[in-house]
């Protein structure tokens, strides 16, 4: 996150800037949400204790440990109230269904779903969004063909997660290149279907990774959860589960067993995270015994 020191002429300048990337629609809820997001500490290095996506803590862990943690604690009511939380997706939206059936029954608590961007209007995620009546937009891939391509694409979401005052982002199936800004350090994590660093990368997704599987004679696989950085399947790895690859195994019976580790890999990997229960040492995650900074 930006070192950038802001007094309150940097946080009028920083309304002004918000304001104009949302193209002068921003609606009041959205810049208070804005002015509460500055105020708990995004642009005043000296506020960010209480909300950092990385903490140092030098006197207690040593100078390479750093510790994740991005809220304050607030109340839930079904999708109410909680970290605010972003969602991007390509497809069926089944790794988003599984958060908000867990955030419904209170098995996953303190996060919000503040908003999901598909990448194409397609996507079934879009309509399991809206049922609910999450906010959702579509930011194409194609609308940004030509020149910086990735970085116009990525400045596209940036601005919606902005308007939206997002602490974290999840990447639940989503099959774009996207540059993560500094100040989203740690704060983006991706699920993948397998356990890293085997069967990923570029062009490693879906029933590919799978049927990789098959084909490389592979005993066990799994999925991984892990923070993005912007390198393909490249960042710290937060949670793994294994699952045994059986003899008559297709890539559609292995895809459902992977899912299945999947949905409690990824909700478990948020919680930790909404809980300020997780450790960067180098580029190892550990999990901190005591949340308190």
């Amino acid at each position: 996150m930006s070192g950038m020191m802001m007094g309150r002429g940097g946080e009028e300048r920083d309304m002004a800037m918000f304001v104009n990337t949302a193209g002068g629609r921003a609606s009041s809820l959205e810049v208070q949400n804005h002015k509460r997001v500055c105020a708990r500490g995004f642009g005043n290095a000296e506020k960010r204790p209480a909300v950092r996506a990385v903490h140092r803590d030098r006197a207690q862990f040593g100078s390479s440990t750093r510790r994740v943690a991005c809220h304050q604690n607030r109340s839930l009511d079904m999708l109410g109230e909680g970290v605010k939380t972003a969602v991007l997706l390509s497809g069926g939206g089944r790794s988003l269904e599984n958060l908000i059936v867990r955030i419904e029954q209170k098995t996953l608590t303190n996060v919000e779903i503040a908003c999901v961007i598909a990448s194409k209007p397609s996507a079934g995620g879009i309509e399991r969004a809206r049922a609910r009546s999450i906010p959702t937009h579509v930011i194409r891939p194609r609308d940004f063909e030509g020149e910086d391509t990735v970085q116009r694409f990525s400045a596209a979401i940036n601005d919606v997660l902005d308007r939206h005052a997002v602490e974290l982002v999840v990447l639940a199936g989503w099959m774009h290149f996207y540059l993560i800004p500094t100040r989203f350090e740690h704060r983006v994590i991706n699920i993948h279907p397998s356990l890293l660093p085997s069967f990923c990368g570029k062009g490693y997704y879906g029933e590919k990774v799978h049927k990789a599987v098959l084909d490389f004679g592979a005993k066990v696989t799994g999925c991984t959860v892990h923070f993005a950085d912007n390198q393909y399947d490249h960042g710290a790895i937060i949670v793994q589960r294994p699952v045994m690859v059986e003899d008559d195994d297709t890539v559609d019976t292995l895809a459902a067993r992977v899912f299945e580790e999947e949905k409690n890999a990824l909700a478990q990997a948020v919680q930790l995270y909404v809980d300020k229960k997780l450790v960067l040492e180098g580029r190892r995650v550990k999990f901190a015994q005591e949340a308190a900074l």
